[in-house]
């Protein structure tokens, strides 16, 4: 009798994406699409790379701020000078601008 009763779960079992495979553990099958799956991923993937671009506010005054450091103009200096077009920026600001435009 206890062996039917396990016969009738285990055939429960098969019925809701599960199955025993030939060591009697039990095993979930699922329907995975691969496919679909590494679609959703790269899509995802590729919204996270995308560069998102907004203006600084240096780049009104680039030639300015450019100018100033090619007459040796210190970071300092050059904070000052912004902090009169009232624009509060870091030196580390000022140093990244520098380093990618000029």
């Amino acid at each position: 009798m206890l062996r039917n009763q396990i016969g009738q779960v285990v055939e429960r079992l098969r019925q809701c994406f599960f199955t025993v495979n030939s060591y009697n553990f039990l095993v979930i099958r699922m329907n995975f699409n691969a496919e679909k799956e590494l679609g959703k991923i790269k899509s995802q993937r590729k919204s996270m790379r995308k560069k998102r671009y907004t203006p600084s506010r240096l780049d009104k005054l680039k030639f300015e701020i450019l100018s100033l450091k090619k007459e040796k103009a210190s970071l300092s200096d050059i904070q000052c000078f912004l902090k009169t077009k009232h624009i509060k920026v870091a030196l580390s600001t000022i140093h990244r601008f520098i380093k990618k435009h000029g």
